[in-house]
């Protein structure tokens, strides 16, 4: 088995919202833990909603031109 330490108060949002759900080794202040996973989860449920909304708007792509193109060739 492998063991990866990470300060997830400096991880990125999916990071830390998938450790959640890995095996605590060590809680001091359960507090704590239910107030950092309260705000992990806001923020993921905020980031995904941004990610789909971004994912579903349609792409327009420019129209490109050869040089030969620009050159009116």
């Amino acid at each position: 088995p492998e063991l990866d330490l990470v300060d997830l108060n400096h991880a990125g949002t999916v990071l830390a919202f998938e450790a959640l759900h890995g095996y605590r080794l060590f809680v001091r202040d359960d507090e704590a833990v239910a107030d950092f996973s309260s705000r992990v989860a806001r923020e993921y449920e905020d980031d995904m909603l941004h990610a789909t909304a971004y994912l579903a708007e349609p792409t327009v792509l420019p129209a490109w031109k050869t040089p030969r193109e620009d050159a009116g060739g």
